[in-house]
This record gives C-alpha cells, sequence and structure tokens, in this order.
C-alpha cells in the first residue's frame, strides 16, 4: 500500500483513470470509485482532483441523496475542466425502487429530479459527447400535472461535440418535438437511441446513421408509430436501424396493410425484437444494401407470409448475414430452407436460442436440417459460417442422419464451410457414432463452441462505447437489444 503511494503521480492518474472508467467500476451503490479514492489520504486526493479525465464521466443511477447528487454533478462538471463529458441520468419512480438503502427522504418526483439535473449539466453543454436519459415517469394519480421535458433546456443551446444522445422514457413523459431538434445543433451527432414515441413528430437528419427505438409499451398508437417508422428507415442517410419492446401478439388493423406504400431503404445493418414492428418491416420494402438482418425473440411464421421466400434474393440481394435469435421456431422449417435455398449472398448464419418449451424441443434440430439441406440444394448459395447453439439438449431428438447431413455440408460442397457446434452437442454426436464425427473433426470445418464465447459471433453493429457501458444497459452484454429475455440465450 505504502508502494502505491508513493508511485509518480503521472502513473497513479492512468491507474485510477483505467480502474474509474472500467465496466461496472463502483466503489459501492452509494459511493463513485473517483470519490472513494480521493478520500482515501492527501496525496491520492490531489492525484484525482488534479486528473480531469477522471472526472468526464458522471452516472446518476437513484441516488438516496438528491440534493448531494446535484452537489457531486457540479464537482464532476467543474474537476472535468476542458475533457469532454459522458453523462449518464437514470432515474425511476422511488415506489419503484427495490433496494431500502436507496430510498430518499426528498419528496421530489422523477421528472423534477431530470430537469434539475440536466439544468445543470447544460452548463457545459458544449462539451457534452455522450447522454443518456432513461426516465421511468411517476403516474398520473401520483403526479396529475403533465411532466416537463428535461430537454426543454436543450433550445437553443450549442451541442458542437456531442456524438450519441439516448432517451428513454415513459409515454407521459415523451418529448419528440426537443429530440428533433437536437440534430440541427449537434453536427458531429451520429447515434440516437429513443423510445417509440419519440417517432411520431421525430425528423431525421443527414448526420444521423444508427438510431435505435425501444418500443416500451404494446398500446400506444400503433399504426401511426409504423407509419412513422416506415419513413425513417426510408431515410437515405440512415444505416444501422434497430428496434426492440416488450414481446406482444397485438397487430395493426388490416386496413393498415391496404394503405401503406412501397418504400425502399438504405440500410446495411437491421435487428429487431420487436413483434408489432417486424411485419411492417418486411411489407413491401426493398433493402438493396443490407448486409445484416437479426431477429430475436419473433415468431418467423407471423413474418414469413409477408413474402414468398423465392423471392428474397430480389429484396436482399446484398445480405449476407441472417441471425434468428430467440425465435419461435415452429411452423417455419420451409422457410429457413428457401431462405438457404433462394438468398444466394449469405455467408454467415447464426441460429441461436434459449430454453424452450417441451413441445418445441425437436424444432430447433429439424430447423438445423432444413438450414443445410436447403444450401445443399442451392444452385449458387454457399453459405461459409454456419453457427447453431442451444442451452439445451435433448438426446431423443439427435441421430446419426444429422451427423451425415453436416458432413454433406462440410465435405461435399462447392467450397468448405464452417459448422460452430455448442460442445454438449458435439458430445452427444460423439457418442452416436464416433467414427462419422471423427471424419467430420478431421476434416477441419467443425469449430465447438461454449456458452461464455457465444457474443463473439454475434452480427455486426456500431460499436456502443462509454455512456450506458458500466450501468449495465444490457444486462450481461453492452448492448440493449440483447437484453436477456425469460429463458433466453443471454443471461442476467
Amino acid at each position: 500500500m505504502h508502494a502505491a503511494m508513493d508511485a509518480p503521480t503521472e502513473i497513479l492518474q492512468i491507474i485510477f483513470e483505467e480502474a474509474c472508467h472500467a465496466p461496472g467500476a463502483h466503489a459501492s451503490e452509494d459511493v463513485p470509485l473517483q470519490v472513494a479514492i480521493s478520500q482515501v489520504c492527501r496525496s491520492w486526493r490531489a492525484v484525482a482532483i488534479g486528473s480531469p479525465k477522471l472526472w468526464s464521466q458522471y452516472t446518476y443511477w437513484n441516488g438516496k441523496n438528491f440534493i448531494k447528487e446535484l452537489d457531486r454533478l457540479a464537482h464532476y462538471l467543474e474537476r472535468s475542466h476542458n475533457q469532454l463529458l459522458d453523462l449518464s441520468f437514470r432515474l425511476e419512480p422511488y415506489d419503484l425502487i427495490k433496494k431500502p438503502v436507496l430510498r430518499p427522504t426528498s419528496s421530489l418526483s422523477v421528472e423534477s429530479r431530470a430537469l434539475s439535473l440536466v439544468q445543470k449539466a447544460t452548463e457545459h453543454a458544449g462539451r457534452w459527447r455522450r447522454i443518456l436519459v432513461h426516465i421511468d415517469g411517476e403516474t398520473e394519480e401520483t403526479y396529475p400535472d403533465p411532466p416537463q421535458s428535461p430537454l426543454v433546456f436543450l433550445q437553443q443551446i450549442s451541442l458542437p461535440n456531442l456524438e450519441t444522445f439516448e432517451l428513454i422514457t415513459s409515454e407521459r413523459f415523451a418529448s419528440p418535438e426537443y429530440v428533433s431538434a437536437l440534430a440541427g445543433m449537434a453536427p458531429k451527432l451520429n447515434f440516437i437511441r429513443i423510445d417509440a414515441i419519440t417517432l411520431l413528430s421525430f425528423t431525421l437528419s443527414q448526420n444521423i446513421t444508427t438510431l435505435e427505438i425501444e418500443w416500451t409499451s404494446s398500446s400506444i398508437h400503433r399504426s401511426p408509430i409504423l407509419l412513422a417508422l416506415r419513413e425513417v428507415i426510408a431515410s437515405p442517410t440512415l444505416i444501422s436501424f434497430s428496434i426492440r419492446g416488450v414481446p406482444s401478439r397485438m397487430s395493426p388493423p388490416a386496413e393498415y396493410y391496404e394503405n401503406v406504400q412501397a418504400k425502399v431503404s438504405n440500410l446495411k445493418h437491421l435487428r429487431c425484437s420487436n413483434t408489432i414492428a417486424a411485419p411492417t418491416l418486411f411489407f413491401r420494402i426493398r433493402y438493396p444494401q443490407l448486409e445484416s438482418l437479426t431477429l430475436k425473440d419473433l415468431t418467423i411464421a407471423h413474418i414469413a407470409w409477408k413474402f414468398p421466400p423465392s423471392i428474397l434474393g430480389g429484396i436482399f440481394p446484398a445480405l449476407r448475414t441472417l441471425a434468428f435469435i430467440d425465435c419461435g421456431l415452429n411452423e417455419s422449417e420451409h422457410f429457413v430452407y428457401s431462405i438457404a435455398k433462394h438468398a444466394n449472398n449469405i455467408s454467415h448464419l447464426y441460429v441461436l436460442k434459449g430454453a424452450f418449451r417441451m413441445n418445441y424441443k425437436c424444432s430447433f434440430y429439424n430447423l438445423m436440417l432444413h438450414i443445410l439441406e436447403g444450401f445443399l440444394h442451392s444452385r449458387d448459395n454457399y453459405c461459409k459460417n454456419l453457427t447453431f447453439f442451444v442451452n439445451q439438449a435433448y438426446d431423443s431428438w439427435q441421430d446419426e442422419d444429422d451427423i451425415r447431413i453436416y458432413r454433406r455440408y462440410a465435405l461435399e460442397g462447392r467450397e468448405r464451410g464452417t459448422v460452430r457446434l455448442p460442445s454438449f452437442i458435439v458430445d452427444r454426436y460423439k457418442v452416436l457414432d464416433d467414427g462419422l464425427w471423427r471424419e467430420l473433426e478431421d476434416s477441419g470445418v467443425l469449430e465447438v463452441i461454449a456458452g461464455q464465447n457465444l457474443q463473439m459471433f454475434l452480427p455486426p453493429w456500431p460499436a456502443r462505447s462509454g455512456v450506458g457501458e458500466s450501468e449495465g444497459l444490457g444486462h450481461g452484454t453492452r448492448d440493449p437489444f440483447y437484453a436477456a429475455s425469460t429463458g433466453g440465450i443471454f443471461k442476467s
């Protein structure tokens, strides 16, 4: 300990900065690591306070003493000097806070706290690089007056360094007009993550290349939001679009599909885990430049009827990567077989599945075999990388025929591809036919994967960095899209 205290100031600064900015870095629930370090001794306090980068990331998550938190924010803003700022404000109604230690003495509503925090931070708005505002608004019964948006303070304020902006609120606390106005004030802004209700008044500017939508309610203005959604994804400058939300069986009225106009999207990356939005994404929309498509927590059969698989090559002529993650695969085997047969450009295919009901237990394995058969029967298509992963093994649905199809795919195709399988499936196949399986292993096309390495195989997406990483937004990953669902492949 004495040696650490006597280390050169430059070394201590590097150590402190690396420790404080590492994902999940917290001294305790009440004391941020920066503050804890500055309280160790006089010399460490001098080093910490004299390190502007150390104070450039501020996170508020329902502090017990809100007034004290305002003071802490002021100290961070002052001590960070001219460093660019990463700010994160996550607020919930006090009655939703589970841990008693976090229950505050203040009676301020969540909206009032958000207003105070953002207002204070706008004193240094010119230094904002990333900002996250996540607000679960109070109920109308508790606070009947309409809340004021915290973004009201951003009007006519220049944000020359802002690159990432995330605003997730309740339906009652939406503020789309302020989000749309951000683009003109932030020339470097390229990444926006907003709630679905904001789409109703949202205007996408040319500098926005990545947009993520959180659909947190299954009842709000479905048809208007879906129409707005179609307009957004048809933006000529948008490259990456992601939408996720609560699972729901609710669908737009039939007349919705009668009135929508055909669209062409320039997206290169598309992800969807929202059952309300999924059908409209594939109805009368072409994606001539789409390179990667990720579908999560969806029932594939509900999407398949929107277009015949035989025209997939025309809808997705540039598609290279296709992923089905925790999707309902029952009664969709013919559809994915047709995808494998007709979508001639796919080179990477992922089928990842968590726990599922017993009556669907054969679906995953049948699906794997249909995909492999589809590729084998295709004249032009040959997928170079196949990744199959499931959290559960059902021995009765695996037999020697599976191995033979893997072997045919790996050894008899026009090129050699890679088949990735989880280790417990591999172990089962070895028991079934060790000789046949050894032949496949010796071919060099088999790659055995473990659950903890699954994330390295996920489809490409623009990197998420800075604000939000240390707050656990992804529940086990840094990407909220892969937040764990019930029985899903990604665990909390």
